[in-house]
């Protein structure tokens, strides 16, 4: 057996920590057809700061890493949708 000569290359990649969930409650009227869903989005609720884009990804410019673009902080929406 013959050891492992060449060097293993590893990136290690922070990964944002992002979690958002839904709530929705279908309702019917009583002989219709027509349903209501009524639903409410908690979004980023771990209110991570991380960023999306960067400045540049070119490692000779001197915007490279800068963070431009950051994801929102907590939010919540409130929607219904109507089908029939």
């Amino acid at each position: 057996m013959r050891a492992r000569t060449r060097p293993r290359v590893c990136m290690l990649s922070v990964q944002p920590l992002l979690f958002d969930a839904r709530v929705q409650k279908e309702l019917a009227l009583n002989g219709s057809p027509i349903r209501f869903d009524v639903f409410i989005d908690a979004l980023n609720l771990t209110n991570s700061d991380q960023y999306e884009s960067v400045g540049s990804s070119l490692g000779t410019s001197s915007a490279f890493g800068v963070p431009t673009r950051y994801i929102s902080p907590r939010r919540m929406q409130l929607g219904a949708k109507i089908r029939w």
